[in-house]
C-alpha cells in the first residue's frame, strides 16, 4: 500500500511539472506571436493612414493650392476645420482658401495617441508618424528618427532600421508648387 502511494505522488508530480512546462511555452508562443502581429499592425496603420493623409493633401493642394508650412515641424490636427478666416489653416497657407471644402476628416487620425505631422527635409515636406511614436523596429519618432530640415528622407526611407516596412515607406512626400498668383488687372479706358 505505502508503493502504491508514493507511486501517485511522483506521477502526480510528473504530471504537474509537464502541465507546468506545457503551459509556460504556450504562454511563451502566445506572446510572441501577439507581439509579432502587433508590430505588423503598427506598419500597415501607419501605411495607411499616411496614404490617407497624402490623397487629402493632394485634393486640398489641387482645389485650394497649398503655399507652404510654418514650421518646420507641423502637426495634422486642422483636417477637421469646417471653415476659417485668412489664408491659414493651422499651420498650412493656402493660396486660394475659399475653395476649402473641409471638414476632411471628422476626428484627426492618431497612432499611439501622438497625431500625425508634416515635417520639412532637405527634400520637401513630407507626412510622418508623430514625435513620440514608437515603430515597429523599435525606434522612436524624434529620439530614435530625428528629422530636421537637413534630413535626407529618401536615405531615411531606404533604411530598414529607418521609415521602412517591406519595401513600403511610412511617410509619403507632399508635392507643394509654388504657384505664382497672378491678379485679374483690367484697366478702365479714359
Amino acid at each position: 500500500m505505502e508503493k502504491k502511494h508514493s507511486d501517485l505522488a511522483i506521477s502526480s508530480k510528473t504530471t504537474l511539472i509537464i502541465s507546468s512546462g506545457v503551459l509556460a511555452f504556450l504562454f511563451i508562443i502566445t506572446w510572441y506571436q501577439f507581439s509579432h502581429e502587433t508590430k505588423i499592425i503598427i506598419n500597415q496603420k501607419i501605411i495607411e493612414d499616411v496614404s490617407h493623409l497624402k490623397s487629402i493633401f493632394d485634393t486640398i493642394n489641387k482645389e485650394c493650392g497649398i503655399q507652404d508650412f510654418m514650421h518646420e515641424k507641423n502637426y495634422i490636427d486642422f483636417l477637421t476645420v469646417k471653415n476659417f478666416v485668412s489664408s491659414e489653416v493651422g499651420s498650412m497657407n493656402l493660396m486660394v482658401p475659399e475653395k476649402w471644402s473641409g471638414p476632411y476628416l471628422q476626428s484627426n487620425l492618431t497612432l499611439q495617441s501622438k497625431v500625425y505631422e508634416i515635417v520639412r527635409t532637405k527634400n520637401g515636406y513630407y507626412i510622418v508618424p508623430g514625435t513620440g511614436v514608437r515603430l515597429a523596429n523599435g525606434k522612436v519618432m524624434g529620439k530614435d528618427i530625428i528629422i530636421t530640415p537637413a534630413t535626407d528622407m529618401d536615405s531615411l526611407v531606404n533604411e530598414k532600421e529607418g521609415l521602412e516596412y517591406k519595401g513600403r515607406a511610412l511617410v509619403a512626400p507632399l508635392p507643394i508648387e509654388k504657384k505664382i498668383m497672378v491678379a485679374d488687372i483690367t484697366q478702365a479706358d479714359e
